[in-house]
């Protein structure tokens, strides 16, 4: 099964590109439209897990069921500054939705 770690993770809830078929999507969800719906409906609530509590696991399945082996990592520009606070997905000054 594929390994992920939180911060591969976090950095795809924050982007704008699917991490199952490289597409857009909306940041803080996990996939794009078309990959969530393909996933079985009893799964599709599991990606709402926090961190820890099983989301990596819940990702890791989903992305079996998608028949991917390679998770598309978005990309973070270098001077980028992360997230102000662990788990936070805003930079500092960053205005939230």
């Amino acid at each position: 099964m594929l390994t992920l770690e939180s911060k591969d993770l976090i950095h795809s809830l924050a982007s704008g590109r699917c991490p199952a078929c490289g597409k857009g999507k909306q940041p803080r969800n996990t996939f794009c439209a078309g990959c969530y719906y393909k996933l079985p409906a009893r799964m599709r609530p599991t990606l709402y897990r926090r961190l820890g509590n099983g989301y990596e696991e819940s990702v890791a399945q989903a992305m079996q069921i998608l028949k991917r082996s390679e998770f598309l990592m978005p990309q973070v520009p270098p001077s980028s500054p992360g997230p102000s606070v662990p788990g936070s997905l805003f930079a500092p000054g960053e205005v939230r939705p």
